[in-house]
């Protein structure tokens, strides 16, 4: 039997615990704030936004937050001098727990990665996910669809909770975009995320980033969230600016239900008066009196 009723499931509570990072980022992530286990997010963005900075801002707050919470790096750009400097620069990285798939490049890396997830996270990042596509279509000779479904089955089955420790992993994966800043991955993957982060530059002020999620199962979509990246510090939010623009957006609606509102009236009201006809009024003359009839736009309420 394939089907399944919810009444007949059950899951621990801590399955609906988000995990903290205590900055404005959690309300991006859910409408309850934070990022809940057993969920998928695909960190998007074209060179310089800040993507893997980002991810681990999210990952190193996440255990400064609560200890208790496993977390870990895949890395399959940075080997371990690359990450040494990038240490120098944001300190509270350099506690974090790392897998450089790079330096497996004599080993089965499928493998790797998998005794390593078995362990049991809470919350994995990983740099990239076609990066480490890559890695396994070149060491194990898998085709492209045949490593992503692999990818992907092992992010699910690490959602339900198949690992030593039976935690429900979620994941952030950090993926590329084409040259016109189109996610490149299949609808498959598409599917089987519960958000996609974009991360972008202002059009008004090239040095400007901002991110916004524009799928999202959990949390609000298309709401940006500017930030900045310090050096020696962590990634800056202008939370003043995401609570100025919500708020605007707010009265935006407002207004606009507004309106609405006055030309159903408005169409309600034209639709209940009579209409006379005489009996000198021709075809031609009803034609252009309906034609006269007032542009509702026009009106004054």
């Amino acid at each position: 039997m394939n089907t399944v009723k919810m009444q007949d499931i059950t899951f621990s509570d801590d399955i609906f615990q988000p995990m903290l990072t205590k900055t404005p980022i959690d309300a991006m992530f859910s409408y309850e704030g934070g990022i809940f286990p057993a969920t998928n997010y695909m960190l998007i963005g074209g060179p310089g936004s800040g993507k893997t900075t980002l991810g681990l801002d999210v990952l190193a707050n996440v255990q400064t937050q609560d200890p208790d919470r496993k977390v870990l790096f895949i890395s399959a750009e940075m080997n371990r001098i690359d990450m040494f400097g990038f240490v120098k620069r944001y300190p509270k990285f350099g506690e974090l727990a790392i897998l450089f798939t790079g330096e497996h490049t004599d080993q089965n890396i499928q493998t790797i990665i998998e005794e390593e997830l078995a362990t049991g996270y809470d919350l994995v990042l990983a740099d990239s996910f076609v990066e480490i596509q890559e890695s396994v279509i070149e060491s194990e000779g898998m085709s492209r669809n045949q490593s992503e479904k692999w990818l992907i089955d092992l992010m699910n089955s690490h959602n339900l909770g198949a690992n030593k420790a039976k935690k429900h992993t979620s994941f952030i994966m950090v993926q590329q975009v084409t040259k016109g800043g189109v996610f490149a991955g299949s609808n498959k993957l598409k599917h089987n995320t519960t958000g996609m982060c974009e991360l972008r530059h202002s059009k008004d002020y090239s040095d400007e980033r901002f991110l916004a999620f524009t799928k999202n199962r959990r949390g609000s979509k298309h709401e940006r969230l500017f930030y900045s990246l310090e050096p020696s510090l962590h990634v800056k939010y202008d939370q003043k600016r995401l609570e100025r623009d919500s708020e605007v957006r707010k009265l935006r609606k407002q207004e606009q239900d507004s309106i609405t509102s006055d030309k159903d009236a408005l169409d309600q009201l034209l639709d209940s008066l009579p209409i006379t006809i005489s009996k000198d009024t021709t075809p031609t003359k009803i034609n252009n009196s309906i034609n006269h009839f007032p542009n509702t736009e026009d009106l004054p309420f």
